[in-house]
């Protein structure tokens, strides 16, 4: 039961950010907050020095994150993720009231909304990677079964499907035969579906034929069914491959604007090449996405390389990987949705699935502001 004094500090929303104890330190420092300039918008990151409290507990949501000060203790860590909250922890050394508010200030945002779990909610983007597999030699099946795969995700804000998802990146030689232009069957369905359920749809990658030529193509289609952008893929696989045989490369770094924000996008092999995601953040990229055919055994490469690129480029990083058998060799999954520190929001196995889970585009801007790492850059290595 909160006391009369933890009511009136709730319902009067002069900030979140306080450590346990005295309500009238909670609300110098929160007021200190505003006159050292916070911003006062909804947020969902809450910061304390110490335990949860029921003031601020009673005002998480799942999916909220808690950033707090280390160390956590091994039964207030259990707490804060039997609620579902994420956390990011913050070093900090006992701090006085002034010192404190000037290093929250630096981090947080005070949550004055009276409708603070609607507002935020406007601010969340639905996301729905499909993870699914090939079935070999059907074409058309491959296609309608994507369909409805998309159908089953329409509450989503974004779509988004493998590399070569519609034949199987390993067969090679069906290359030739399968390409299509872009008024070809898998474009025409991605379009129609991205109306029909009202997303942005990211169509995975396709083989793509312009003239004699042949490329790695992938798609951004916006929720009337319009083609809002595209990526041929540039770095060609050619390590037990043909793609780079059979492929032409692409020449264009691609990052698309739309209304969820800056999108850039990759296709597999590319994640080892930080130069090109470089060149997407120079280009205002907040978001990659990657649609990618990885195969075992190189599980924890792939794992290691979503959680880079996102990180060192202080970008959500959005991933759908392809399933099951092609060509003989199995592909390894583990689609996921990594935020711009690096952490692993959701994600998939080796199994056919759609990973889900919401992001808030600001989380970029806020995290480069808490450590404005990409400022760091030397211009003569750019």
């Amino acid at each position: 039961m909160l006391s009369t004094e933890s009511r009136k500090f709730q319902e009067e929303s002069v900030g979140y950010a306080m450590p346990p104890g005295n309500i009238r330190l909670r609300t110098q420092i929160a007021k200190r907050m505003i006159k050292a300039g916070c911003t006062l918008v909804p947020d969902d990151i809450i910061i304390t020095t110490g335990a949860a409290d029921a003031v601020f507990m009673a005002l998480c949501k799942p999916g909220d994150t808690l950033a707090i000060g280390a160390p956590l203790y091994f039964n207030f860590l259990q707490l804060i993720q039997n609620l579902g909250l994420k956390i990011l922890e913050i070093p900090m050394p006992p701090l006085t009231g002034i010192h404190l508010t000037h290093q929250l200030s630096r981090v947080a945002h005070v949550m004055t909304s009276p409708n603070l779990s609607m507002t935020r909610e406007k601010n969340k983007m639905k996301i729905a990677s499909i993870q699914m597999s090939v079935i070999e030699g059907d074409k058309t099946a491959t296609i309608e079964k994507a369909a409805a795969t998309i159908q089953t995700c329409a509450d989503a804000d974004l779509i988004m499907l493998p590399e070569m998802w519609n034949l199987g990146f390993l067969s090679f030689e069906q290359y030739a035969t399968e390409a299509e232009k872009k008024d070809g069957p898998t474009l025409t369905m991605l379009r129609t579906m991205a109306e029909k359920t009202n997303s942005w749809l990211h169509s995975g990658s396709f083989v793509e034929k312009e003239g004699t030529q042949l490329f790695n193509s992938s798609y951004l289609i916006s929720p009337k069914g319009e083609i809002a952008g595209s990526y041929r893929k540039i770095h060609l696989f050619g390590f037990n491959s043909k793609e780079n045989q059979i492929i032409t490369p692409g020449d264009a770094v691609s990052v698309v604007d739309t209304p969820l924000g800056k999108i850039g996008m990759a296709t597999c092999f590319d994640l080892r090449f930080p130069e090109l995601f470089r060149k997407m953040v120079d280009k205002g990229a907040q978001i990659f996405l990657i649609c990618s055919a990885w195969p075992y055994p190189r599980l924890e490469a792939w794992q290691l390389f979503n959680r880079v690129r996102a990180m060192e480029n202080q970008c959500f990083l959005i991933s759908s990987n392809a399933v099951g058998m092609n060509q003989g060799v199995q592909f390894v999954g583990h689609s996921m949705v990594v935020d711009p520190w690096g952490t692993v929001m959701a994600g998939g196995g080796d199994e056919e699935t759609v990973v889900r889970t919401d992001i808030d585009i600001k989380k970029v801007a806020a995290a480069r502001e808490i450590f404005p790492g990409l400022t760091g850059r030397v211009d003569w290595l750019n």
